[in-house]
């Protein structure tokens, strides 16, 4: 079997959104290896939507649900950037 097409939805929007944001938080656009740190503790805030093809989001999920979903990329987005702005992950070590 071949699951290599199974993936998870998040992923994607969360990508997008830190490349949105990543202009706002300048210290952290200087190393790739940060925006990839961030993008990881957001998805590790989110849980995750493993689909087979983009196409399958647009009919099965409502506008709202669509929406809601954005929201919630966003407010963990923009908290793995204050995590890694603040350096608070090394206090929880």
């Amino acid at each position: 079997m071949n699951f290599g097409s199974a993936r998870n939805h998040q992923e994607a929007l969360v990508f997008e959104r830190v490349t949105q944001l990543a202009p706002e938080y300048p210290r952290l656009v200087r190393s790739e290896d940060k925006l990839v740190d961030v993008a990881c503790l957001a998805l590790n805030m989110l849980k995750p939507r493993y689909i087979r093809h983009s196409i399958d989001m647009l009919f099965h999920i409502s506008n709202a649900e669509r929406e809601k979903e954005a929201a919630l990329v966003d407010s963990a987005v923009k908290a793995a950037f204050k995590i890694l702005e603040s350096d608070r992950r090394k206090e929880s070590r």
